[in-house]
């Protein structure tokens, strides 16, 4: 009686092998399932934010829509409204809408935004103080 007591009392090696291949199963399953969705989601908003050209409609993630005037290395000067011009970072681009059309950008050509402010309405509105 004593020996089959002993045969049956430790753990056989197959019952813990399959305690292994539960939780290899689970960790394949969390990256399958939480991280690869992550890092393809990340990998084609850097491909967007590489490929933004001159003329695309774009929103940002803070929902501001815009048209692309110029697109340097970090950031993108974006015109909002006619002769209103906004710099933003290219990673806060979200997605783009789309392209203006050939009508649009001749407008836009012509509608040239002032490139500073003038530094001298600046100054006085900073002199002005209340009584």
């Amino acid at each position: 009686m004593h020996i089959l007591y002993a045969a049956t009392g430790g753990t056989s090696f197959f019952s813990s092998s399959w305690i292994i291949v539960v939780y290899i199963a689970f960790f394949v399953g969390i990256w399958y399932f939480m991280i690869r969705p992550q890092s393809v989601q990340q990998r084609k908003h850097q491909d967007l934010v590489k490929n933004l050209k001159k003329g695309d409609r774009v929103i940002t993630s803070g929902g501001l829509h815009g048209i692309v005037v110029d697109a340097q290395e970090d950031v993108v000067v974006l015109r909002v409204a006619p002769k209103m011009d906004l710099t933003v970072q290219k990673s806060s681009i979200s997605s783009v809408v789309g392209k203006v059309s050939q009508d649009d950008q001749k407008r836009l050509e012509r509608e040239k935004a002032p490139a500073e402010l003038d530094a001298g309405s600046v100054e006085a509105d900073e002199k002005v103080k209340p009584s």
